[in-house]
């Protein structure tokens, strides 16, 4: 009986161990894909202006498509779902947990600086965007 109490402690306590270190490669992830996340709003934007990319391409096929001229681009983002929305000539790029559930930062191509970082102490939120690049872009062009 004592045998199969140690063997359920280890089984749970490597368990806990690997949903955290699953943790701990997705904000490591997350951070890198962070640094690239300007680079890429541009990118999808000068694509959609400039290389009429096929309508029926959304987000893994848009992403390929787009950045096959940096596909070193695209490496930060293998591990998330990407979605893109193109309003007025400007893209909001989203990008989401790898099952496509959670919200994890998004960012507007009309900027300079990122929009929606991650937050950590924010709860889940579902993978939808939430900027509109048609209301906020066109006002800092006037300004």
């Amino acid at each position: 009986m004592k045998s199969l109490r140690f063997w359920a402690l280890v089984a749970v306590s490597l368990l806990i161990a690997a949903c955290q270190h699953s943790g701990a490669d997705e904000q490591e992830e997350l951070q890198k894909a962070l640094g690239a996340m300007r680079n890429l709003s541009k990118t999808m934007e000068a694509c959609y202006n400039f290389e009429n990319p096929p309508a029926h391409l959304q987000g893994r096929e848009l992403l390929e498509y787009c950045t096959r001229h940096n596909p070193g681009l695209r490496e930060f983002y293998e591990n998330f779902t990407v979605k893109f929305r193109f309003d007025q000539g400007y893209a909001v790029v989203l990008v989401c947990s790898q099952d496509g559930s959670r919200w994890l930062m998004e960012d507007l191509s009309c900027t300079g600086v990122m929009d929606s970082p991650p937050i950590d102490n924010e709860p889940e939120r579902l993978c939808a965007f939430s900027l509109d690049a048609g209301g906020v872009c066109p006002q800092l062009k006037r300004e």
